[in-house]
């Protein structure tokens, strides 16, 4: 069936954030200060290209893209690739975010900032997603 797989990055990343959880339980016990969070792959801070590949999710959105397409495609399926992009793309935009220069995270919160102020921005269109779903509710 379509789109039944866990991806590769989703998981080695997933496996990565519950080492560094632990690591940093035990630091907390111990009086040490918590290890830094690096995901998989990614050595290089200096190169924006280099953190690329420790949220790389071309594997998640071809199968996503086959499981909206293939007969035997599924809700789930979809669901569940949909859950691991946005995991993915989540995690990637906090890191790159926590990386940025102050300069750069000060435009990037101001240009959010207007966009979610917007009338047509991400929070108006949830309004108008929950107008939807109550008025197709009957």
């Amino acid at each position: 069936m379509a789109g039944t797989q866990l991806g590769a990055t989703f998981t080695a990343f997933v496996a990565a954030l519950q080492a560094h959880s632990a690591a940093t339980a035990a630091a907390a016990l111990s009086g040490a200060p918590a290890p830094w969070f690096m995901p998989p792959g990614v050595d290089d801070l200096s190169d924006p290209e280099a953190i690329t590949p420790g949220f790389d999710r071309r594997d998640l959105s071809a199968a996503y893209e086959t499981v909206l397409t293939a007969p035997d495609g599924t809700v789930g399926g979809a669901a569940g690739l949909k859950l691991q992009l946005d995991i993915l793309g989540a995690a990637e935009r906090a890191f790159r975010l926590r990386h940025a220069s102050s300069i750069r995270a000060l435009y990037h919160d101001a240009a959010r900032a207007a966009g979610h102020g917007h009338s047509r921005g991400p929070v108006a269109y949830n309004q108008q997603i929950a107008q939807d779903l109550l008025r197709a509710g009957g």
